[in-house]
């Protein structure tokens, strides 16, 4: 997920002219400094998005739950080619929707300031 710092308003391009400088504590920038990189962006593009209070989620399984949802939807592909030749009539999914669902299961959490 990554945010961009110009904004399309019209045909113009608004970029970002006013600078802001701050301290904190070395406890803090790190905390900061981690918290960035698990988004994948800059100290500036975190705190920036934070500030004017958007939320920042990650998801960190996305990218095997993807994997695991084409193939899913690759066996899927091949059942109902079988279903359509008549070489299958009757499938039991529901040991594989159990497993579905406990496997699967997303928290969404809100960065802590």
């Amino acid at each position: 997920m990554r945010f961009y710092f110009t904004i399309k308003e019209g045909e113009n391009i608004l970029k970002k002219a006013k600078r802001i400088n701050f301290r904190v504590t070395e406890k803090e920038y790190e905390k900061i400094e981690k918290k960035a990189k698990k988004a994948k962006m800059n100290i500036s593009q975190y705190v920036s998005l934070s500030a004017l209070g958007r939320d920042i989620v990650v998801f960190d399984e996305l990218k095997e739950f993807t994997k695991q949802l084409s193939k899913a939807g690759n066996n899927l592909n091949q059942i109902t080619m079988l279903a359509h030749q008549g070489k299958v009539t009757c499938i039991d999914l529901s040991s594989v929707k159990s497993k579905r669902q406990s496997k699967y299961t997303f928290t969404i959490k809100k960065p802590s300031v």
